[in-house]
Order: C-alpha cells, then structure tokens, then sequence
C-alpha cells in the first residue's frame, strides 16, 4: 500500500485560494466625498489654548464621548473627508486647510475624527506677509 494512491469516493477539493496579505478597502476617499456629513455636537468645553506655529495649536478639549485633552497637539493638513469645523460649525470640504488632532505613538486620540477649518484660526501667525 505504500507508495500507491488511494482512491476515494470524495470529489476533490477546489484549490484553495490565499486571501492577499492587505485587502483593498471598499470605502475609497472618493466615495467617502461624495456621501452626506452628518453634523455631530462638538465637545461640551473647547477652548485654543496657544497658536504654536504656523502649521500646530495647543487645544483643551473636554467631553463625556471622547475625554479630556488639557493640552493636545493639533496639526496642520488637508481635509481627506468631508466635515464640519468644530470652531464654527461651517461645512468643511475635502481638500480645505483643516487643524486636527496629533496621533501619537500610542494609538490616535478618540477625538481625530473632528477638524478645525484653518481659515478660521487667526492671530499674528496669519498676517505674517
């Protein structure tokens, strides 16, 4: 018996099929655009703290959802989806100037999803020619 094959009566099974290593996310920036924004509450106390450069600001933010932040680093960049300012309560756009929270090396914060449109910031850092 050894070295011969065996016959079976079960159908051979299909090839199987590996799955690739990163999956493509079905939720491209482009769809995501495209959808309504649902304007959410801001936190319940929000307050800038300092304008630290041109491109970071120091922000309290406190709320029962998303915690307390006394001193958290916002940074510069685009808006990758569309939003509303937490300031103002203006529409943001994909694309627009925005201030958002800084992630840190331990995960992001609770409240990354939240933007400051960067028009409406303005101290002696905007007028600088």
């Amino acid at each position: 018996m050894l070295g011969q094959r065996s016959t079976s009566s079960h159908p051979a099974s299909p090839a199987i099929r590996r799955l690739p290593k990163f999956r493509a996310c079905d939720c491209t920036a482009a769809g995501l655009a495209n959808e309504p924004v649902k304007q959410v509450t801001g936190p319940t106390r929000f307050q800038i703290v300092e304008r630290l450069s041109r491109e970071t600001l120091s922000v309290y933010w406190s709320d029962a959802r998303t915690g307390r932040y006394a001193d958290q680093l916002w940074r510069l960049g685009r808006a990758r989806i569309r939003s509303f300012c937490v300031l103002t309560g203006v529409p943001i756009q994909v694309g627009d100037l925005v201030y958002r929270p800084k992630s840190q090396s331990t995960g992001s914060p609770a409240n990354r999803d939240f933007m400051i449109l960067a028009d409406m910031v303005h101290d002696e850092f905007s007028e600088v020619n």
